[in-house]
């Protein structure tokens, strides 16, 4: 299965993606795109074989295809790292052992800072501001003020995306992800 993909693109129009693909979204959810874009997913990867270990019991437990659920989502205006939906992609007949090869290879694909999260969160608020999102700036600015004495953290997505969504994904490098399904 060859699926067109354009990763390259701006972060507003990412986000603007995100919101309309995906029902409840909130800051929390946006806070994890960026946090995810700009330092990947390489937390996951502390222990590899828990990491392992967690992937495959989703990998297996993960029902049919959502309806406009996508095997890629872009997540980086640089066009480096997208998401990987565990259903399309089990659907279309790929195997966990070249998705966590792939998740492997890709640990060290963002590298991002403080500096560089901070610019893109800075740039999503301004988005906040001249766009209808389902937040305001004022729930930005509450959220940051939660955040404020903490590092950066991963986090989940909030409770209601993942009652709506039932996301399931891993986030890859673009290059990983484009060769996943070929032969």
């Amino acid at each position: 299965m060859k699926q067109k993909t354009q990763m390259a693109r701006t972060l507003e129009s990412i986000i603007v993606e995100q919101v309309g693909l995906h029902p409840g979204y909130a800051v929390v959810d946006l806070y994890k795109l960026i946090h995810q874009a700009v330092f990947g997913v390489g937390h996951l990867l502390e222990d590899e074989k828990e990491a392992y270990r967690l992937l495959s019991e989703e990998f297996s437990n993960v029902g049919p295809q959502l309806p406009r659920e996508r095997l890629f989502e872009p997540i980086d205006p640089k066009g480096m790292l997208c998401r990987v939906n565990l259903r399309p992609y089990k659907a279309a007949g790929g195997t966990l052992e070249r998705l966590f090869d792939a998740l492997l290879l890709s640990q060290h694909t963002a590298n991002g800072t403080r500096r560089d999260f901070l610019g893109l969160w800075r740039r999503a608020k301004k988005l906040t501001e001249v766009r209808s999102l389902p937040f305001s700036l004022n729930d930005m600015e509450r959220f940051e003020s939660l955040l404020q004495n903490r590092n950066l953290p991963a986090l989940h997505h909030s409770q209601r995306y993942e009652k709506l969504n039932h996301p399931a994904y891993r986030v890859i490098a673009l290059g990983q992800a484009l060769g996943l399904l070929e032969e």
